[in-house]
Order: C-alpha cells, then structure tokens, then sequence
C-alpha cells in the first residue's frame, strides 16, 4: 500500500496496489477506514465525522491526478 497524501499528522490517503476496481483510494488512521471513489470523490463504503470526509475528499480532489497515473502504470 502507497500513501500518497496525510492530513492532521493523524490521517493518510492510501493506494492499495493489486486493489480492486473502481478506482478509489481509502482515507485512514485514527479508527478510519473508508473508500472514496477517485471518479466522484464520494464515500463508496465506511463512515466517518463529515470534517474528515470532507478534508479526505480535498485531499484526494489534489492528489487523483498522481492517484491515477499511479493505477494506470501499477494495474493496467
């Protein structure tokens, strides 16, 4: 697993190689474990305080174009 971004030194966007489709990555730490997906950038599965969710979602709207190439040359 690649973590391509942290946030609140607690927190981190995680890339799970070999992972399923659709693409998505998955904020954790801290008890959290969800899946956002990177094509919408909404939870697809888990819960977490909506200020996470949120922050999580900034996140991943900054970091989907790295995210991304990453899955396309790890993947496919």
């Amino acid at each position: 697993m690649t973590t391509k971004y942290r946030f609140r030194d607690k927190y981190r966007i995680q890339l799970r190689e070999k992972d399923h489709p659709p693409p998505h990555v998955h904020p954790t730490g801290g008890g959290v474990d969800v899946m956002l997906s990177l094509e919408t950038i909404e939870v697809m599965i888990g819960k977490a305080r909506p200020l996470i969710i949120k922050e999580a979602q900034a996140s991943s709207v900054g970091c989907a174009g790295t995210v991304r190439f990453s899955i396309e040359t790890d993947f496919y």
